[in-house]
């Protein structure tokens, strides 16, 4: 782990940092080709929602060196003025680097708080993906992957990228943003808002999708500064994929480079279910009755016996199937997928995890979602399986306690848990990356003065808000401004992984005190109900001073 200085104070989430746990997204992407350089986009600290001429915030794409036994090193930083969050990366087979950017549009919010009588939070924000090319770092000109809110049409007043809804943002935090090679198209999908409905909305685009004119509506700033592109056609963008208001709880999806689709993970009340996204179908991928092409609330749910996924953590291909980590009722567990949605293996990592009481039929709101996987020791590309492939998955335990676990393509440790509390965190909504090496990486940030992971808080203070519920409705135009986050810090924190041969040694993770012991899966099941209540406990090596966090 390392600190690395950045050009500006990283922002906290605008809200709600319960359903973050760190800054507000700070999300990785691995070169392809270099494979000592990751880009990182993340938002500066910065108030917004006083200025109706859509030019307030500023989002960065930081370009950082790593290397084995040695600090990260920021190389190079590119700044998007006039954006005020910044969502989830990708990078394309050249190198083109695009990370989702929002934009507060002060008459949006206005006409949408008029015709819908909602406050600000639910309100649409201009989404927009921001792009650099690596080769030369030279930025080009944002377009817009989002709605274009509009009154004309009803459908585009559905599927609104929120301002700070909390539903919407537990769902995906700041939103996903992947690019598939074989097809060639970027695809997004962000908690959305119908109204003061909430559920979620997915966008794809063609790489080279050319410029275009609104068929209803009009951009609310020059091309110069967002650009209309036209969206892609095809069964991937219908159904309720355009704009659901079904209460989406959770979601995960990760591009198969095999197969050449997207595979998507999500749940509302009940358990996860599994899909493809549509590009390939043609290819004989789909089969009917297993995955979905439209976006129903429908595909195969994870389960296993009794057990069944509940809130997601991460996919990784493993050959033409997926291998995912999340957190069922018994615990961390991993398993991999077939295309065809069958499970094949299937496997309890962990059944202690860090909250005991939890409402499954509810939002994360207790913060649990801090299970993940990300491919190690060769690159996402080869979607290397079985035995001989590796994975670094990471979890958490009662007592706040961090783990890494090396695991193989069929779900079975292959290491020894790695106790990381005391050095590494990781925001609760965020994907890490593996470099051409095979190195994980990811980043977060901590409060001003702190360099470490705080065990009682473990996350960068929310952003300040203004009226956001306005008592009186002539005060409605100011439920949108959001102040700067206080104790904000310039200081990213850059944790790497290295694979074998590469992996610093042990010794600079000195174990903790020993966990508790295992609870059994079936006393684990019982535990979670509606009506219970327990403090979390504090590591015996955490300051007494330490307040414990009361959940439900």
């Amino acid at each position: 782990m390392s600190t690395v200085q950045l050009p500006g104070k990283i922002a906290g989430p605008i809200k709600f940092t319960q359903n973050v746990r760190g800054p507000s997204s700070m999300n990785m992407v691995a070169d392809p080709i270099d494979a000592a350089s990751v880009y990182m986009s993340w938002t500066e600290n910065l108030p917004f929602g006083r200025s109706s001429k859509n030019d307030e915030g500023k989002i960065h794409v930081s370009k950082l060196e790593i290397h084995p036994n040695m600090p990260a090193v920021l190389k190079d930083d590119k700044v998007f003025d006039g954006f005020v969050v910044a969502g989830g990366v990708d990078i394309t087979e050249d190198g083109i680097v695009g990370t989702l950017c929002a934009k507060y549009v002060s008459a949006w919010i206005k006409e949408f708080q008029k015709v819908e009588d909602a406050p600000a939070p639910y309100g649409p924000m201009l989404l927009a993906v921001c792009e650099v090319d690596t080769k030369t770092m030279a930025k080009r000109t944002p377009w817009l992957i989002g709605r274009l809110w509009t009154t004309e049409k009803e459908s585009n007043m559905r599927g609104n990228y929120p301002h700070s809804y909390w539903y919407s943002k537990g769902i995906a935090a700041n939103g996903q943003l992947t690019y598939s090679r074989k097809p060639q198209m970027w695809t997004a999908f962000y908690g959305a808002t119908i109204g003061k409905h909430s559920g979620y909305a997915m966008r794809s685009y063609k790489k080279d999708a050319p410029k275009a004119q609104p068929e209803y509506g009009t951009m609310p700033v020059p091309e110069t500064e967002v650009e209309y592109r036209r969206v892609a056609e095809g069964d991937f963008n219908d159904g309720g994929r355009k704009g659901a208001g079904d209460h989406s709880a959770g979601w995960a999806m990760r591009y198969n480079p095999i197969v050449g689709d997207i595979y998507l993970q999500q749940h509302r009340k009940g358990p996860v279910f599994q899909q493809q996204y549509g590009f390939t179908p043609a290819q004989g991928v789909y089969v009917i009755g297993a995955f979905h092409r439209k976006g129903e609330h429908s595909g195969p749910i994870l389960t296993n016996g009794e057990d069944s996924a509940w809130l997601e953590g991460s996919l990784r291909p493993c050959g033409e199937g997926m291998i995912t980590a999340f957190i069922s009722p018994e615990g961390s567990t991993c398993a991999r997928v077939s295309k065809e949605g069958k499970i094949e293996k299937w496997r309890l990592i962990e059944s202690s995890i860090g909250a005991q009481c939890h409402d499954w039929d509810k939002h994360d709101k207790d913060g649990l979602r801090m299970t993940r996987l990300a491919t190690l020791g060769s690159p996402e590309s080869e979607a290397k399986c079985g035995t001989a492939a590796r994975f670094l998955m990471g979890y958490e335990t009662e007592g706040v306690r961090r783990w890494l676990l090396e695991i193989n393509g069929d779900c079975e440790p292959v290491s020894d848990p790695m106790d990381v509390t005391a050095h590494t965190s990781w925001p609760i909504l965020q994907e890490w990356t593996t470099t051409r090496d095979g190195a994980v990486v990811w980043a977060t940030a901590y409060p001003e003065g702190s360099y470490w992971p705080d065990p009682a808080l473990d996350q960068l203070p929310a952003k300040e808000e203004k009226a956001f519920y306005p008592a009186r409705p002539e005060e409605k135009d100011q439920g949108s401004v959001v102040l700067a986050s206080p104790r904000a810090s310039q200081w990213a924190s850059v944790s790497v992984y290295w694979p074998s041969g590469k992996m610093p040694g042990r010794e600079s993770f000195p174990p903790g005190p020993a966990p508790p012991p295992p609870v059994p899966p079936s006393d684990n099941r019982r535990r979670f109900n509606k009506n219970c209540r327990r403090r979390r406990v504090v590591p015996d090596d955490v300051d007494e001073t330490w307040q414990a966090k009361q959940v439900r």
